[in-house]
């Protein structure tokens, strides 16, 4: 189950949230199940954060970065994910339903 404060914290302010990440880097994100559909996420710090089984419906994930994130099962229908960055993201049984992956990197994903 997400984090309460975690997932509070991300809705209020993507830079407050980025600001956070890069002082915590110490600090395990768990968003585990967290419904962040239709949210605002562009340019969010989700560097190796546990986003399983989230729903991410419509997100705006453009510009992320999602590098080691754990995304297993995530709902990512109409999900915008340009530019992001899912570099070594893990991906198995992720739902990239009419996403939009123009420009992601890719690579060493699972």
């Amino acid at each position: 189950m997400a984090n309460e404060s975690h997932l509070t914290l991300l809705r209020q302010d993507i830079e407050l949230w980025n600001r956070w990440r890069k002082s915590h880097r110490e600090i395990d994100v768990d968003l585990t199940g967290a419904n962040l559909a239709q949210g605002n996420l562009s340019g969010a710090d989700l560097l190796g954060v546990d986003l399983t089984g989230a729903n991410l419906r419509e997100a705006d994930l453009s510009n992320a970065c999602l590098i080691g994130a754990d995304l297993r099962g995530a709902y990512l229908r109409g999900t915008q994910l340009k530019e992001a960055d899912l570099g070594g993201a893990y991906l198995k049984d992720a739902k990239f339903i009419a996403a939009d992956l123009r420009g992601a990197d890719l690579s060493g994903t699972y």
